[in-house]
C-alpha cells in the first residue's frame, strides 16, 4: 500500500525576470505545487500544474535559508509537471519554485535575466538565471562576479592575458593585466563570454577552438603600380573550415614585409598601416594598398593565429614600365596529352613577366604559371608573340 504525504512548499513568483518573494497562504499563487512520498519505491514526486507562457525552475534547501536551483528547466503546458527524485540524507528538505514569463524558444539557451549568460550556463555555473543584480555597476552580475573572483585562477586568467598571438586578438594592447580580463568579455571574440571558455575548458585565447581554419586568396596578388599610388585592386582573403564554409568573425592579419606602413582598410581609406588586424566577414577579408615611392617588389603575409598563411607580391614600377600594352590575343589549347599550349602577344619583346592563374569552383585563386618580374625567361619571337606549353 502506498503511502502519501505533503511536504513543506514555499514559493516565489518571477515575472520578467524579477523576483518577488510571496508568502504562502492558503490563498497564494503556488501552482497547486505539492511534494508526495511513495514508501514503495522510497521516492519522491514534485508536481505542479504549468501554465502555458511560463517557465518553471526549481530550488532546494535544507534550512530555508540558503537556496540553491536544481538543473531542471519545465515550459509549462497547462498541464501537470512532475519532477521525480530520491534524498539519500535524513536532513531536512525543501523544495520552491522559480517561474518567469519571458517568451522563449528554448529556455536552456536563452538568457532570461539578460546578463549575458545562458540559463543553462548558470544553472551549471551555480549563479541564479532570474536575477542579474549588479552592486558595484560594473557591468558584471554578483553572483557571475564572486564565481569569477572565487573560481577562475589568477593562472588561467594570465595564460590568457599573455598568449602569444595577443595581436590577432587584442591589436589595441588594451588586456595587459588580469584584471583587464573579464567574466563576460570575449577575448578571442568567437561568441564565448571568458568565463563560460573556463567552464568548458575551451581556449578563451583561440577563436577557432582547436578547429581546422585555411586562408585562401582570391584577388590582388602581382598587381603592378607606379610609386606612391593606391593600387586599383584590393586584397580580397577568405577564411574557410573544413567544409569550405566561411569562418566569420575569425582573427587574421595583413603585416607588409619590411614594415613598410601601406595598408588600409579600403581604397578611399587614408589612414595607413604596416599591419592590419581584421575580423573576417561573410564576403571575405580585403586590405588595399598603396605602393612605396621608389621601384620594388613588396610582398605582404596574411596568416591566422593557428600559423596558416599565404602572401602577396606586388610591384612597384617607373611610369615607363607600367605603361607598356597589356597583352593580347590569349588563348589555351589543350592539346590532349595532358597539357596545355597559351600563346599571346605583347607589346614588350623581352622583360615582360607573366602570371596564369586559374580560378576555381570555389572562387579561391590557384597560380598555373609564373615568372619573376623582369624576367626574360618566357620564349617568344622578334614580333612579340609567345607561347607556353605547361602540364596541366
Amino acid at each position: 500500500m502506498n503511502c502519501w504525504k505533503t511536504l513543506f512548499l514555499s514559493f516565489v513568483s518571477t515575472l520578467a525576470g524579477v523576483v518577488s518573494a510571496l508568502a504562502l497562504t492558503p490563498t497564494g499563487i503556488t501552482e497547486d505545487s505539492m511534494i508526495f512520498y511513495d514508501s514503495d519505491t522510497d521516492s519522491y514526486s514534485f508536481e505542479w500544474q504549468g501554465r502555458i507562457g511560463w517557465t518553471y525552475f526549481i530550488q532546494q534547501s535544507s534550512d530555508l535559508m540558503e537556496w540553491d536551483y536544481v538543473p531542471i528547466i519545465e515550459p509549462g503546458q497547462d498541464q501537470t509537471i512532475a519532477w521525480g527524485f530520491s534524498i539519500s540524507s535524513s536532513e531536512p528538505f525543501f523544495l520552491r519554485l522559480m517561474m518567469s514569463d519571458v517568451p522563449t524558444a528554448n529556455a536552456w539557451e536563452d538568457d532570461f535575466d539578460d546578463d549575458g549568460f545562458g540559463n543553462q550556463l548558470e544553472l551549471d555555473l551555480g549563479t541564479d538565471p532570474l536575477d542579474k543584480t549588479d552592486t558595484d555597476f560594473d557591468g558584471i552580475p554578483d553572483d557571475i562576479e564572486a564565481i569569477w573572483d572565487s573560481d577562475v585562477s589568477s593562472a588561467w586568467k594570465l595564460a590568457v592575458v599573455n598568449e602569444p598571438n595577443w595581436a590577432y586578438y587584442d591589436p589595441d594592447n588594451a588586456i595587459t593585466t588580469e584584471a583587464d580580463l573579464l567574466a563576460n568579455g570575449d577575448y578571442d571574440g568567437d561568441g564565448i563570454a571568458n568565463l563560460e571558455e573556463w567552464f568548458d575548458e575551451t581556449g578563451a585565447a583561440d577563436f577557432f577552438n582547436g578547429q581546422p581554419a585555411t586562408l585562401y586568396a582570391h584577388r590582388g596578388d602581382r598587381q603592378i603600380g607606379i610609386p606612391s599610388t593606391v593600387l586599383s585592386e584590393t586584397l580580397l582573403v577568405s577564411v574557410r573550415d573544413e567544409d569550405g564554409s566561411e569562418i566569420e568573425n575569425a582573427p587574421l592579419r595583413f603585416v607588409v614585409n619590411g614594415g613598410y606602413a601601406g595598408l588600409s582598410k579600403s581604397l578611399s581609406d587614408q589612414d595607413l598601416y604596416a599591419s592590419l588586424t581584421l575580423r573576417n566577414t561573410q564576403a571575405g577579408s580585403i586590405a588595399a594598398f598603396k605602393t612605396p615611392p621608389s621601384i620594388g617588389t613588396t610582398t605582404i603575409e596574411v596568416s591566422l593565429p593557428n600559423q596558416d598563411s599565404l602572401t602577396f607580391t606586388l610591384h612597384t614600377v617607373d611610369s615607363a614600365a607600367h605603361a607598356r600594352p597589356p597583352i593580347e590575343n590569349f588563348e589555351a589549347q589543350s592539346n590532349g596529352d595532358g597539357t596545355t599550349t597559351y600563346t599571346w602577344t605583347a607589346g614588350a619583346a623581352e622583360g615582360d613577366w607573366f602570371q596564369i592563374v586559374k580560378k576555381q569552383s570555389n572562387g579561391t585563386l590557384f597560380t598555373v604559371y609564373s615568372t619573376t618580374y623582369g624576367s626574360q625567361d618566357l620564349p617568344h619571337n622578334t614580333q612579340g608573340v609567345y607561347s607556353l606549353t605547361i602540364a596541366d
